[in-house]
């Protein structure tokens, strides 16, 4: 995880009052210049960081760290996989994803 450009001050715009946060999902298993969905993901990224000097970007490369498959068994079972956890609660806690 790759947590940038952290702090409060920033909402829908420069003048807002409220924090806002990002997360951006990488899943392309093609490296970054030879994807792409990374490079659009790249420069949705760097735009709405100038956009939003004071939010929260949270990254994930679910090919360099990816979510365990669910099985029947781990469910049944109240199994949760800590990670999977972190990343709903990310997404939850996100204005834009």
């Amino acid at each position: 995880m790759d947590v940038t450009a952290g702090g409060t001050g920033a909402g829908t715009s420069p003048n807002d009052a409220t924090k806002v946060s990002r997360t951006c999902l990488d899943s392309s298993i093609w490296p970054g210049g030879t994807s792409t969905s990374r490079d659009v993901t790249a420069t949705f990224r760097g735009e709405w960081e100038a956009q939003h000097p004071h939010g929260t970007v949270i990254y994930r490369n679910l090919t360099a760290d990816p979510l365990p498959h669910l099985t029947d068994d781990v469910f049944i079972a109240g199994n949760e996989d800590p990670l999977r956890a972190t990343l709903a609660r990310e997404l939850e806690q996100a204005d834009v994803a």
